[in-house]
């Protein structure tokens, strides 16, 4: 990321740009700033392409047409595809036909690095990953956000809101907006006002949830997803995250049984905050590996009975966590 930015201070941009990864705000952060860099606001030189039904000769008609009383062109391709799939004809014109006014930026949220297109991207332009930042950095991004509204938080209370909002930027950007706004001209943030305003996502919903299975307490975890279904969240959603749950545990037995003993050292390398790597260290030692696995595989029972039709979503759930948040689950 940091070349793109010397690129755009030094007024040396290159003609292929791939933002690539799962981090959203990312892509468009850095879309909208090379945008600006070589068009600004001309749109009469600006064409856009969204989707994985993007037409590729017309995009490449776009990328032939000289710009119109500007020096520059420039082609905005979003979410195409072309970077997992692969896309030849759009290769070959990278490659052989591009003319020198034409500049293409490529936001897309997976890539693959085999791809000939991903090399060429590379090696004519810059291919930068856009994925999940650290607990460090965030924790820095979001200071700076409330430092340019006027507004600090403690370490504690930024470490506790961000336990809340997930490692989303997009989301802790709205949520640190929200904390902003409901604050007025009160220049410290307190753990009262994110306690009031913070929106948990549905991951951590669904960690707290295995967190109550994993402590044995049956009732209160089908109250949990009783909760979660009433807020309209996808079955498939929710047994998606439960079984990443189980996986990060089993990780963390491993990464524990290889000598990582610190969850700050554990956090570091599964890329999860450490007060959660610290919940998976104490969750999965009374687990269990051999429940664990169970429990994986039975998440992925559950989800073939639910696609097969075999059985109906609420109740694959409900069984799934019952047999799961036992005692027996509690003390092994």
């Amino acid at each position: 990321m940091q070349r793109i930015r010397d690129d755009i201070k030094n007024n040396n941009l290159k003609q292929i740009y791939l933002l690539f990864g799962e981090e959203t705000y990312l892509r468009r952060q850095y879309r909208d700033m090379l945008k600006d860099a070589v068009v600004g606001d001309d749109s009469m030189n600006l064409s856009v392409f969204r989707g994985p039904e993007v037409d590729v000769s017309e995009l490449i008609d776009q990328a032939r047409t000289l710009p119109f009383f500007a020096e520059r062109r420039l082609i905005l391709v979003e979410d195409s595809g072309f970077f997992k799939d692969g896309e030849e004809h759009l290769e070959r014109f990278l490659k052989e036909e591009l003319p020198e006014s034409t500049y293409l930026v490529f936001s897309e949220e997976k890539a693959d690095r085999r791809k000939n297109l991903f090399k060429l991207a590379g090696s004519k332009g810059v291919a930068a990953e856009c994925g999940r930042q650290d607990e460090e950095t965030l924790t820095k991004w979001v200071a700076v956000l409330l430092k340019k509204a006027g507004k600090k938080m403690s370490v504690q209370d930024l470490s506790f809101f961000l336990s809340l909002t997930g490692n989303d930027m997009n989301n802790i950007k709205n949520e640190t907006d929200k904390l902003i706004s409901y604050t007025e001209d009160r220049p410290v943030v307190t753990a009262a006002d994110v306690k009031r305003l913070t929106t948990r996502q549905l991951s951590l919903r669904v960690f707290d949830l295995i967190d109550t299975m994993g402590a044995g307490k049956t009732d209160l975890a089908l109250a949990m997803l009783r909760d979660l279904f009433s807020l309209k969240e996808s079955a498939f959603g929710i047994l998606s995250l439960i079984a990443r749950q189980f996986r990060l545990m089993i990780r963390t037995g491993e990464l524990m049984e290889q000598g990582y003993r610190n969850k700050y050292e554990i956090g570091k390398e599964l890329n999860i905050p450490h007060y959660v790597a610290g919940r998976y260290m104490t969750r999965q030692q009374q687990y269990g590996r051999k429940r664990l696995i169970g429990a994986l595989e039975a998440c992925a029972e559950a989800d073939w009975a639910i696609k097969t039709g075999r059985m109906e979503d609420t109740l694959a759930l409900e069984l799934l966590i019952t047999e799961y948040s036992t005692p027996e689950a509690a003390i092994r």
